[in-house]
């Protein structure tokens, strides 16, 4: 349980496995439980901030999972900051989401580039539309940089038929996590200038980070 959770969103922390699985436990209880798994080599330890740790798969994992020995490793200094807004967007706010294996995108979508499969997906079920939703942490660059960005990737994709037809029965969106409820604002003020943009969704990574 708590081994594939840290799989599918590619790292964790020990507040985020408490409240995903063990809500009837303390804090302290659960440390317990990733220090354990830590010694055993099921998790790796990494520091976060302050006192706070966050967890990879361990060595022993790699075979189960099937994952290379980087994803045990400690993150670097652009990716840590993208996988925490997206494992505090989709484990911590008032809706949980289901990160989307790399190879579960590749199954539903196998006419998807690989080459655009760097970001994380989830469905998005939201105002009762099933959506796949690509997850765009963006904590520097302009809102309209950012913007006119995410448009010339679609344009990309949108040569693509089955594409298209995602965007046609609304069922593509993009969420967009940035720093600060201005920049929030600002990228949705652009957003909305535009002649055409998918559906979308805007948070500030200092909103989260209240959830965590």
């Amino acid at each position: 349980m708590v081994l594939s959770h840290v799989h599918r969103m590619n790292f964790s922390t020990t507040e985020i496995i408490h409240r995903m699985f063990f809500q009837n436990k303390t804090v302290n209880a659960v440390s317990q439980v990733t220090s354990r798994l830590v010694k055993q080599g099921y998790l790796n330890r990494f520091p976060l901030l302050r006192t706070r740790s966050y967890f990879t798969l361990g060595n022993r994992c790699m075979r189960q999972f099937g994952v290379p020995r980087n994803k045990t490793t400690p993150r670097g200094e652009q990716v840590l900051p993208s996988d925490f807004a997206t494992l505090a967007y989709c484990c911590c706010g008032p809706i949980v989401r289901k990160r989307l294996l790399r190879k579960e995108v590749e199954e539903k979508y196998p006419w998807y580039p690989k080459g655009k499969l760097f970001h994380p997906f989830y469905i998005d079920h939201s105002q009762q539309q099933k959506r796949l939703a690509t997850i765009r942490v963006e904590l520097s660059d302009y809102p309209d940089h950012i913007v006119r960005k995410h448009i010339r990737q679609m344009h990309d994709l949108r040569q693509i038929d089955e594409f298209e037809k995602l965007l046609s029965d609304d069922e593509f969106m993009i969420v967009t996590i940035t720093t600060t409820p201005e920049r929030t604002e600002a990228i949705i003020k652009t957003i909305e200038e535009e002649t055409w943009y998918p559906a979308y969704a805007v948070y500030s990574f200092s909103d989260l980070l209240n959830f965590v």
